[in-house]
């Protein structure tokens, strides 16, 4: 149910992804959010959006034209600073203490991940596969530069 078809029909083959769309997650709510979005990262500052966007895992040598968009709202605009800090602080606690699924490791809120892989790669480097350390060998070698390993 991520994936369809011209025809409307689920793609369920990894290998037919290019023949097909990504459906928005969150129905015609998603559809909505994601058409808002691109709209802000796209049309509003003149960068591809819709028919005009490229797959850049198809074409790599094209121009890809990504836009961003950042929303920048200061809470203090809409009332007390401090209330809205407590309230957002709530609902964190309150989601963080929300019973997980028989087996689930817990509830996460968005960033709580990358800030953990975070904290570990600083502690223990970047993992990078053995290959990658040859390919940068070769690299190194190559342009005469001190190797990796």
């Amino acid at each position: 149910t991520w994936m369809i078809d011209r025809s409307g029909k689920p793609i369920i083959d990894p290998n037919r992804a290019s023949e097909g769309s990504l459906l928005p997650i969150g129905e015609y709510k998603g559809y909505g959010l994601a058409l808002m979005i691109g709209l802000l990262a796209g049309s509003v500052n003149g960068a591809a959006v819709g028919k005009e966007t490229i797959d850049f895992n198809a074409q790599q040598a094209s121009v890809t034209n990504t836009g961003q968009a950042l929303i920048a709202l200061d809470p203090s605009a809409f009332g007390d600073r401090e209330a809205f800090i407590e309230r957002v602080n709530q609902v964190i606690s309150d989601i963080q203490q929300s019973t997980p699924i028989p087996g689930g490791s817990g509830i996460r809120v968005p960033g709580e991940g990358a800030a953990r892989t975070s904290e570990q790669r600083q502690r223990e480097g970047i993992p990078l596969p053995l290959e990658l350390f040859k390919t940068l060998d070769n690299l190194a070698i190559e342009h005469g530069v001190p190797l990796l390993l």
